[in-house]
């Protein structure tokens, strides 16, 4: 009876056992499913530059850009087909920027130039400067920045377009891919770009290299004129004349001649002795002309520029000023600047040449002190002021 008994229950042990062993094996395919449900591991791949830039230069081609490999140099430099610049070596690290906060936080930095094209950072501009003007050209300002911030806790991606001239962030998108997936950081960076492509014109890779720059002149001066004059009593008498002088206009570039020149008003103001006291006043359009500017980034030779100022009479005829007074200023420029009056004009050379990366290129310096016996009294004329070529 025992034997039958511990034989039954060793057939009713098997049977659990084997029935426990068909239940997990039903059970474990939907356990895993369970576990897997988005069907990707989560990335457990660090954040860092590298992998950061690694994914822009992807994100860059497969926007159909052209864009050097990190350790390639690049083999065209697309949108100069005016010079050869074959000896400019870019690589995808001349072009990006980046930093890493405490929080793992990363931002990525591309710069665009006055034509959207994909620029060199400025680090690099500034290490080369002179890269462009060896062959006659010039180094074009960045105008706008992208900027990624990538959140390594929500990895999540921002993606701004900032004008650098303001600071201004004139757009911003976010991006935000679901989680986990190992190749979310791809995915943000290329859902951002793609939406902000939507908005904005983001060009090619290039060189900072440019033919024709956009330049304006800013002109401002102060002139005093001390006349000092003796009466038959042996009195003193000094009067003092002051003109100070603006201006500020655009300079176009004439390529059949190869050189800039344009022309705009003056804005004056003036403190005469007598009744006509203080005063201002803005002449017509055109009261000084530049012409014949060479290219300030030439190594050809030093720039010059003819400089007419006043041409047509206008800064006094329409100034509204007392007869007897209207023409003490442009006799001060004239002594000054050895011109003829009202139509002389004279070329300024020797500028001081500044860095093609600056806003101000090149400058001149006006000051000057003359000093002179009419017979009647002693008149002394002094000039302080500047001439500046500037970017647009």
């Amino acid at each position: 009876m025992k034997t039958s008994i511990d034989n039954a229950i060793k057939r009713q042990g098997k049977e659990y056992t084997l029935f426990f062993l068909l239940l997990s094996l039903a059970i474990f395919p939907i356990t895993t499913a369970c576990s897997n449900s988005t069907g990707s591991e989560p990335d457990t791949e660090q954040l860092t530059e590298e992998r950061a830039i690694e994914t822009l230069i992807q994100v860059i081609h497969d926007a159909g850009l052209y864009f050097p490999s990190k350790n390639k140099q690049s083999s065209k430099n697309k949108g100069l087909d005016t010079k050869d610049l074959s000896d400019i070596n870019l690589f995808a690290t001349d072009y990006i920027d980046t930093d890493i906060n405490d929080a793992g936080n990363l931002k990525v930095r591309l710069w665009l130039g006055p034509d959207g094209n994909i620029i060199p950072k400025p680090d690099w501009q500034a290490a080369n400067p002179n890269i462009c003007s060896k062959n006659g050209q010039y180094m074009e300002p960045a105008r706008t920045l992208l900027e990624f911030t990538i959140f390594a806790d929500s990895k999540s991606v921002q993606f701004n377009y900032i004008d650098i001239a303001t600071g201004k962030i004139e757009k911003s998108v976010m991006a935000e891919p679901e989680l986990p997936d190992p190749n979310w950081l791809v995915n943000a960076m290329s859902e951002a770009w793609n939406k902000m492509q939507q908005q904005s014109d983001i060009k090619d890779a290039t060189t900072p290299c440019g033919d024709i720059m956009d330049l304006q002149v800013h002109l401002k001066t102060k002139i005093t004129t001390t006349i000092t004059t003796e009466t038959e009593e042996d009195e003193v008498n000094i009067d003092v004349h002051v003109d100070s002088l603006q201006a500020n206009f655009e300079l176009s570039f004439d390529e059949d001649d190869n050189y800039y020149d344009g022309y705009g008003p003056i804005e004056r103001h003036y403190s005469y002795p007598g009744p006509t006291g203080n005063g201002s006043c803005t002449t017509p359009n055109r009261a000084i002309d530049v012409e014949e500017l060479t290219k300030p980034w030439s190594q050809d030779g030093s720039p010059e520029a003819v400089i007419r100022l006043f041409g047509d009479g206008s800064l006094t005829k329409e100034c509204g000023i007392a007869q007897e007074q209207q023409y003490v200023f442009p006799l001060a420029w004239q002594k000054l600047n050895n011109v003829q009056w009202y139509y002389g004009s004279f070329t300024i050379s020797n500028w001081e040449m500044m860095s093609t990366t600056s806003e101000i290129l090149m400058q001149k310096v006006l000051d000057r002190t003359v000093t002179e016996d009419t017979g009647i009294g002693l008149v002394q004329i002094t000039e302080k002021g500047i001439i500046e070529i500037r970017k647009k």
